[in-house]
């Protein structure tokens, strides 16, 4: 899911937003003028135009490294609402933790149908009793 894809629950430090997409980082890397950008952003951007977007110093992807790890915690702990918020989810994980939300904790998502000879998704409503907030699959009407 991209950035742009989450809506996030408070306003987002400028400082975090990349200046090609004007969303929160994704996979940020940093050039070697020491501007940060997300990772397919200035790729792209750099396939058009080898010079950094921002200072114009040239460039080229062979010289971008991993944005340093406090951006990457910074942007990863941002937190989103779930994408299933108009279903009634009312979570607001972290963006690094949507994931594990969606797969073990929301309702609202989707899952496989667990006969297996049916390939549909379905909905799981009942809440397991269990510490980890996990939901039991139920069974489509195959």
């Amino acid at each position: 899911m991209s950035a742009a894809a989450h809506e996030y629950v408070e306003p987002v430090n400028a400082n975090l937003l990349c200046a090609i997409c004007a969303c929160p980082f994704e996979t940020p890397v940093q050039s070697p003028c020491g501007h940060t950008f997300c990772g397919e952003c200035i790729s792209a951007a750099l396939r058009a135009d080898a010079r950094c977007p921002t200072c114009r110093m040239a460039i080229a992807d062979a010289d971008l490294a991993p944005a340093s790890l406090i951006v990457v915690n910074l942007v990863n702990e941002l937190r989103i609402r779930c994408p299933h918020a108009s279903q009634g989810c009312g979570e607001t994980p972290e963006r690094s933790l949507l994931a594990a939300h969606l797969a073990n904790a929301c309702p609202h998502d989707p899952i496989p149908c667990r006969h297996p000879s049916c390939s549909r998704r379905v909905r799981a409503l009942f809440p397991n009793i269990s510490p980890y907030g996990a939901y039991l699959t139920i069974l489509c009407e195959y």
